[in-house]
C-alpha cells in the first residue's frame, strides 16, 4: 500500500512540475522593474495601459495589440506601410530615475527590418535629451534586447523607445527597466575604475565602462 501511495504521489509531483513549467513565462519580468505592464497584458479596449503610441515624419504607421507574445498572451505591434522619413514606436509612461545611476533595459522583439533603441530623458529644467543605445537586426523569432543606460545630471524621468523607421513591422513584448546595483566610484587612477579591477555592478564587466563600436 505504501509503495502504491508513493507511486501516486510521485506521478502527481511530476505532473505538477510539468504544469508549472508549461505556464512559466520564457521572459518573466523581474519584480523590481520600473515599467508597469511591460507584457502588454493589461488592456483597455484597443489600448495598452501605461503605453502610448507615437510617430513623427512622413510615414503611414499602424499600431495594434497581438493575442500572442514572447512570454504570454499579448504583445504590441507597429507596422509602417509607406515611408519617407521619421519613425514610429510604442513608449511606456516615463518613470522617475536618479542622475548618475545606471539602469538596464530589456525587451523581446521581432521585426523584418532593422530597428533602433533610444533613451529619452526629461530634465528638471524642462528640456529633453535623447541618447542612441543600439540598432537591432531583423529577426523572425523573438529575440531579447538589452541595453545599459546612465541617467544624466538634472534628469527627472526616462522612457526608452524601440523605434522602426522603414516599411515593415516590429513586435514588442517583455519590456523591463531595472536599476543596477549602485557601487562606489574609484577615482584613485584619475578616472572611474581606471584599473578595470572593480566589477561590483556586473560580475562579467568592469564597473563604469561600456564596450562600443562604430
Amino acid at each position: 500500500v505504501i509503495q502504491k501511495l508513493f507511486g501516486v504521489f510521485s506521478i502527481f509531483a511530476v505532473s505538477a512540475a510539468l504544469l508549472l513549467a508549461a505556464f512559466t513565462p520564457m521572459h518573466a519580468a523581474p519584480n523590481n522593474s520600473l515599467v508597469a505592464n511591460g507584457s502588454f497584458t493589461e488592456q483597455q479596449g484597443t489600448a495598452a495601459i501605461n503605453w502610448q503610441t507615437d510617430s513623427w515624419g512622413t510615414l503611414s504607421p499602424t499600431f495594434s495589440l497581438n493575442s500572442s507574445g514572447a512570454d504570454d498572451t499579448a504583445s504590441a505591434r507597429v507596422a509602417i506601410s509607406a515611408y519617407t522619413d521619421g519613425d514610429a514606436k510604442w513608449t511606456f509612461t516615463p518613470v522617475a530615475v536618479t542622475a548618475d545611476r545606471t539602469y538596464t533595459y530589456t525587451d523581446a522583439s521581432k521585426s523584418d527590418v532593422t530597428t533602433h533603441l533610444w533613451a529619452k530623458f526629461s530634465l528638471a529644467d524642462g528640456t529633453v535629451q535623447y541618447k542612441w543605445l543600439k540598432d537591432i537586426a531583423p529577426s523572425t523569432t523573438w529575440k531579447t534586447v538589452t541595453a545599459s543606460i546612465t541617467a544624466p545630471a538634472g534628469v527627472s524621468t526616462l522612457t526608452v523607445m524601440h523605434t522602426i523607421n522603414a516599411v515593415g513591422s516590429l513586435d514588442l513584448d517583455a519590456v523591463t527597466l531595472t536599476e543596477d546595483k549602485q557601487c562606489a566610484k574609484d577615482l584613485s587612477d584619475g578616472v572611474y575604475n581606471g584599473s578595470f579591477e572593480l566589477n561590483c555592478i556586473k560580475q562579467d564587466a568592469p564597473d563604469f565602462w561600456t564596450a562600443n563600436s562604430y
